[in-house]
């Protein structure tokens, strides 16, 4: 028995199999101190104005849509994970979607520190397009075995995509300051016809 299926077995050691609402929300509430914790309160404290004072595409929302954005994905993923807990263990790909969800919530723990916290545009860029991966992959796997949980996924999928989009443009016109390297790209041209307007 690997460590993930011990996990599992303990988390559903009251009632084989069936996970309730409320422990999903008492999971939801741990993986969110987690990220908080991981990101730090001053970084948490700077992230709007961090955000606001990088260079960003035309495309880019303003800081105040991320929030309730995420906690509309995070309230999806959780709702597939429990689905899934809850599953019949010979549903399709079941392992596999169990840890595309542990994959899934290292990168929501850990991105706060690596983009707000170290700073790292680069990183920051490679953790969004990984998880668009990760609801992308989530998805296809779901798809013909579960039509509701594979839509349990289609928030995530299209807010990682889109954000995958921002990730990237900050990743190349801005400076990334835990590796220590200059923009990639300059802002003339291309970049600059993008940049919104600060």
């Amino acid at each position: 028995m690997n460590f993930t299926s011990q996990l599992l077995d303990a988390f559903t050691a009251h009632r084989p199999g069936r996970v309730k609402w409320w422990q999903s929300a008492l999971f939801l509430a741990g993986v969110t101190v987690l990220e908080r914790l991981s990101t730090g309160k001053r970084a948490s404290q700077n992230a709007k104005q961090m955000y606001e004072s990088e260079n960003q595409p035309v495309w880019a929302p303003p800081a105040g849509v991320f929030g309730p954005a995420w906690g509309a994905n995070s309230l999806a993923v959780t709702w597939a994970g429990q689905r899934l807990l809850n599953a019949p263990k010979n549903l399709p790909n079941r392992k596999a979607l169990l840890g595309l969800q542990a994959a899934h919530w290292l990168i929501y723990t850990t991105f706060g520190n690596v983009n707000f916290r170290q700073k790292s545009k680069l990183l920051a860029a490679a953790w969004t397009v990984a998880d668009a991966a990760v609801a992308g992959t989530s998805y296809a796997l779901a798809r013909k075995a579960d039509p509701k949980l594979a839509n349990a996924y289609l928030p995530l999928l299209a807010w990682t995509g889109f954000a995958s989009t921002l990730a990237v443009y900050e990743a190349l016109y801005n400076r990334d300051e835990l590796l220590d390297t200059p923009q990639p790209l300059p802002l003339e041209g291309v970049g600059e016809a993008l940049r919104k307007e600060g």
